[in-house]
């Protein structure tokens, strides 16, 4: 059974692991992204040979990476991942690591394992949105990933839902990313944290300034739980 690497880049994380044709993950390494194309270019190289250093044959690599990926495997922008500017991240890495690289929308690929492997086996029609440092989407038709004109289609984080909201790390204003992404969640937290508001949340960051996504959605979860169960 053949065996790839899959990478998920977000703006936060690096994740690699070797999966093999059922999806399974046989290893993985987890690490933060670095700022700049160069410096993390090098950490997904140094990335794959970790994991392959277990599994050698692999066959190919996989990307999903968070931004808008032309069909060429160029990430043309990312708001939450600076490194990406018109970056050719397939042909880079595919030089580098001597593999076949695919690179898509770290959402479109979500979906398509969704429906490959994953809670929507067998379905024609999915659409998986994704929570992390941003919002993002990806929606399967017909068996196939919807791409649009350009390749940029399902971007639903980037709806505006309040003209008036908060501003996008995209630069513009309301968006659903900006207003409940991870680093949404973790802007607001320190905000209530500050003005005395989120003391559950404090605790569980030991720090305002260190308050994140998780925090929140960490004594969310405890605050529900206890409704739920008041004995």
């Amino acid at each position: 059974m053949s065996r790839t690497v899959g990478i998920d880049l977000g703006g936060t994380n690096l994740r690699t692991a070797v999966v093999d044709g059922t999806g399974a993950i046989l290893v993985e390494d987890r690490r933060p992204a670095p700022m700049g194309w160069e410096p993390l270019r090098a950490e997904m190289v140094a990335a794959v040979e970790t994991v392959r250093a277990t599994y050698p044959d692999v066959t190919a690599v996989g990307v999903g990476a968070a931004g808008m990926v032309g069909r060429d495997g160029v990430v043309r922008y990312s708001p939450n991942v600076h490194a990406f500017s018109d970056t050719p991240v397939r042909a880079d890495l595919e030089a580098a690591l001597g593999l076949p690289v695919v690179v898509d929308n770290d959402a479109n690929v979500a979906a398509y394992a969704e429906v490959r492997v994953g809670a929507a086996r067998g379905c024609e029609h999915a659409l998986v949105i994704t929570l992390g440092t941003g919002i993002g989407g990806g929606i399967v038709v017909d068996g196939h990933v919807l791409r649009g004109a350009n390749g940029f289609a399902a971007e639903v984080g980037h709806f505006q839902v309040d003209p008036n909201g908060a501003m996008c790390a995209c630069g513009e204003p309301g968006h659903w990313e900006a207003l409940a992404s991870g680093n949404a969640l973790g802007a607001q937290g320190r905000a209530a944290a500050a003005a005395g508001r989120a003391g559950a949340v404090l605790a569980l960051a030991g720090d305002v300034d260190a308050i994140r996504g998780e925090h929140v959605a960490e004594a969310a979860g405890a605050a529900g739980e206890a409704s739920a169960n008041p004995n």
